[in-house]
């Protein structure tokens, strides 16, 4: 996969300020004003303006926030991080954090509300990363540290602690473990290390990483380039799966979390640097991303596509370097995306595979997961070397 830097095809030929501008006019009446869907638009020109100062982004920034804040009190969230009011006040943190402005006094509205929903995930035994209990941890941990207590961290310590003893008693477990990011283990465990980094130094939490880490390598697949399937049957002791290369399944969120542990508690990385090298094995064809036969191009989103592939490497290569193959993603992503912006305003139909009876699947450009938004998100962390909007989701 060894590419040269002139085979990089040069991001300035990708106007940002022009796409962000697209997904405001599509998100500018702030009808869903959650993560998923209108506030990734917000957060978008946020990190715009916060990385160019330029103020056509602030406008942008400015005017979506000040409909937002109207809908806070009417709109009928959830308790989540992606469709609920915990990632929409992260949101408020993150724009005052771009200095777009001030929402010190909006963001004091819902504390309250912070520490009963991380509460009710926990005793609910909801550790689900998009809408449980270790989304809304990773985001408080990450800008308001005021409702995470020690009992609150030892609440979720032991509550992960006893629903995934993994320590051979695998006939206790349920009868599927989701391994990966989006759904997973893999995002418990970056969230437990998150926990020891920031907060809870405890030796308690050092056996349950430890014990983590271990599970992993103990269930890596015997083959050339895939090191975990998207599914762990614990009394067959069986990895089953696709192998997706995405975000949210599959070795990529697995082995990033376990370098972030791994560093986190002081372990060496040797038994994981077999699986990044197979990461550098993976390509366009092999990969499992879903390719757009009638419009000529590979899904670029940051769930299921390229620009979740990019920033997983980009974060990997903190700990183990594996340049060669952000080079080729890079590519990868311009290729495609110049193909699927010829399509920008017209319905573009995922392939007969994803599609049922009941409805249609279409791209929808102001999605975070599987829309533009991420997308557009990658292209600032490739064009300024700056990830921290991840933060949130990596």
């Amino acid at each position: 996969m060894k590419l040269e830097e002139k085979d990089i095809i040069n991001n300035s030929k990708i106007d940002l300020l022009e796409l962000t501008q697209f997904i405001y006019n599509k998100s500018k009446l702030v009808s869903k004003p959650y993560i998923e869907r209108d506030l990734g638009s917000l957060i978008v020109a946020s990190t715009g303006y916060n990385l160019t100062k330029k103020s056509a982004y602030k406008d942008m920034a400015i005017s979506l926030y000040d409909i937002f804040i109207q809908k806070l009190t009417e709109f009928p969230y959830d308790l989540s991080m992606l469709e609920g009011l915990d990632g929409a006040a992260w949101v408020l943190k993150y724009i005052s954090k771009c200095q777009v402005i001030e929402t010190s006094e909006t963001y004091k509205l819902l504390y309250p509300h912070l520490e009963k929903s991380l509460q009710h995930s926990i005793e609910q035994n909801d550790f689900d990363f998009l809408y449980g209990a270790s989304g809304k941890i990773n985001l408080l941990i990450n800008t308001d540290n005021d409702y995470l207590t020690k009992d609150i961290f030892n609440l979720f310590i032991t509550s992960i602690d006893k629903y995934y003893s993994i320590t051979k008693k695998y006939n206790e477990l349920p009868k599927r473990i989701n391994i990966g990011t989006a759904h997973g283990m893999a995002s418990i465990l970056k969230t437990l290390s998150e926990i020891y980094i920031n907060e809870h130094k405890t030796k308690k939490l050092e056996v349950l990483i430890n014990t983590l880490i271990d599970f992993y390598l103990d269930i890596v697949l015997d083959h050339p380039y895939i090191s975990f399937g998207d599914y762990y049957y614990p009394k067959t002791k069986e990895v089953k799966g696709s192998g997706m290369f995405a975000w949210c399944y599959g070795d990529l969120g697995i082995v990033y979390s376990l370098l972030h542990a791994s560093s986190a508690i002081g372990r060496k990385k040797d038994a994981i640097i077999p699986l990044v090298k197979k990461l550098t094995k993976r390509n366009i064809q092999n990969s499992g991303l879903i390719e757009f036969d009638d419009y000529h191009f590979f899904n670029t989103s940051f769930c299921h596509g390229i620009s979740g592939i990019y920033m997983l490497l980009y974060k990997i290569d903190n700990y183990i370097p594996v340049k060669e193959s952000l080079k080729y993603w890079e590519q990868k992503l311009f290729e495609n995306l110049y193909q699927q912006l010829k399509f920008k305003n017209e319905k573009v139909y995922y392939p007969k595979h994803r599609q049922d009876k009941e409805y249609s699947y279409t791209i929808e450009e102001t999605e975070f997961l599987n829309g533009m938004v991420g997308t557009i998100l990658t292209l600032f962390t490739i064009k300024y070397k700056d990830d921290d909007w991840s933060q949130f989701i990596i």
